[in-house]
């Protein structure tokens, strides 16, 4: 059997399998607590708009999907469509991660932020930033997500979240880094804290 015709073949799949990786350029986070818990760690606890006032420059779509930005969303514990059309306020909880629930009159469901031991936290005077890292496998794709969120607390007690999104696809020939995505919404505090 004559292999000449497979050599191109087999030399870019040398090339894009060992030569020429690909990394996710997103800044790594040191972390400086183990828990968001830890006293270092600002309290964010109270009730806020759900949807928020993105911040100048945040592209004019939200998840490729023309929708009003919300803070579910923006830290990834989406609440149901039918629970987010009977309330405008959610209530955040702060303890060891931290969970979500609409402010409704009957029982609402909580969502809560997953953190891993792979994630890593740092905290300082009114800013929380926590780096998740997210593998998954297809049947001929492999992908790295490192998502950032960066939570602010205002001296008016609104709450900014700066989200950023890396990812990296990975093929059977080849790594791709894909485009980062970069959002920032204010959302302002129903609540006022007791001691701001």
């Amino acid at each position: 059997m004559d292999y000449r015709p497979l050599i191109p073949f087999l030399i870019i799949s040398i090339l894009t399998s060992g030569g020429c990786k690909s990394t996710i350029d997103a800044p790594l986070v040191q972390p400086t607590v183990q828990s968001l818990s830890d006293p270092a760690c600002p309290n964010i606890s109270g009730t806020y708009a759900l949807f928020g006032d993105p911040l100048p420059g945040m592209p004019n779509f939200f998840r490729v999907h023309a929708l009003k930005p919300s803070l579910d969303v923006l830290l990834g514990m989406d609440l149901s469509d039918s629970v987010k059309q009977n309330t405008e306020q959610v209530r955040l909880v702060q303890h060891n991660t931290i969970e979500i629930a609409a402010v409704m009159s009957a029982s609402p469901p909580v969502r809560q932020l997953t953190i891993r031991e792979n994630d890593k936290l740092y905290c300082e005077r009114q800013a929380i930033t926590i780096q998740l890292r997210r593998e998954g496998r297809g049947e001929a794709v492999h992908g790295t997500n490192v998502i950032t969120h960066k939570l602010l607390l205002g001296e008016d007690g609104s709450l900014t979240v700066q989200t950023t999104i890396d990812s990296l696809s990975t093929t059977l020939f080849m790594a791709v880094s894909n485009p980062r995505e970069s959002y920032g919404v204010r959302f302002k505090r129903i609540n006022q804290p007791a001691n701001p």
